[in-house]
């Protein structure tokens, strides 16, 4: 039987992972296997390459390392960053976000609404574009968080964050986005962006330039807007552990100078 040829057009969902990537990975799951919670030694040293990740992290998107989380993937960081700013903020239960983002955040809006939150949704224009006049009006004394996301997963469209972001700082508002899509299209850091939350990706799944590890994603957290405080009131479990630094899959971000090389 003959093998024909694959043309492969759907790398916003996922991507072969880079041979230099896995290489990264490799020991992680033959040498260096050891819990980086525990107190011994061979445990401790892989919890000091997990530092190391969040400290490469950072760098590349011009944010300190106590400012980002390992998360399990891109809608643990969507909706955490959401309901983390409603569980600190319990007198504003609105959530002002478009009608175009990622199902991670409209099933989670959609739960909020049952829940007896107030979600707006902000149409866009025929060609994907965001009014941002509209966006500044609708946003309301009891909004907890605008939530736009960067690029579209769908259409590619970049949403001009730094605006919004803008926006949001001159109304007093948190604001979040989903970035997941948009490394290789946008090179600019998310902290320089002012945004006060963000999601990332660690995997191919959704960047197609990266060729990364598909199981990890970052939550970018700035300083001081009370993320952490939110986190652990919906996760008191995890609040032992820090900012998910331990426990956590350790091939899936031990990869990330090999990953950072091949984001620039």
């Amino acid at each position: 039987m003959n093998q024909q040829a694959v043309y492969y057009f759907d790398n916003n969902a996922t991507t072969r992972v880079a041979p230099e990537v896995v290489d990264a990975m490799i020991p992680f799951l033959r040498e260096q296997w050891g819990n980086p919670s525990s107190t011994y030694v061979f445990g401790r040293q892989v919890g000091e390459h997990v530092d190391r990740a969040r400290a490469r992290v950072a760098a590349l998107i011009n944010a300190e390392p106590r400012e980002i989380i390992f998360t399990s993937c891109g809608t643990e960081s969507d909706n955490s960053a959401i309901h983390s700013a409603l569980v600190t903020q319990p007198e504003k239960r609105h959530v002002l976000t478009t009608a175009v983002e990622h199902s991670a955040n409209l099933k989670f809006c959609e739960l909020l609404v049952k829940r007896g939150y107030t979600v707006t949704l902000l149409p866009v224009a025929p060609d994907g574009t965001l009014d941002l006049d509209l966006l500044e009006r609708s946003i309301r004394p009891d909004t907890a968080i605008v939530s736009v996301m960067w690029a579209n997963n769908e259409t590619g469209v970049l949403f001009p964050v730094r605006d919004i972001a803008s926006i949001c700082r001159r109304n007093g508002v948190l604001f979040h986005t989903d970035a997941v899509q948009a490394p290789g299209r946008s090179v600019a850091g998310a902290a320089a962006q002012r945004t006060s939350r963000t999601s990332l990706p660690l995997g191919a799944r959704r960047s197609w330039r990266w060729r990364i590890c598909t199981t990890k994603t970052v939550a970018f957290a700035r300083c001081g807007t009370g993320w952490r405080r939110g986190f652990w009131a919906a996760f008191p479990a995890a609040r032992a552990m820090g900012p998910r630094s331990r426990g956590c899959r350790i091939p899936a971000i031990s990869h990330l100078r090999a990953s950072r090389r091949k984001a620039s």
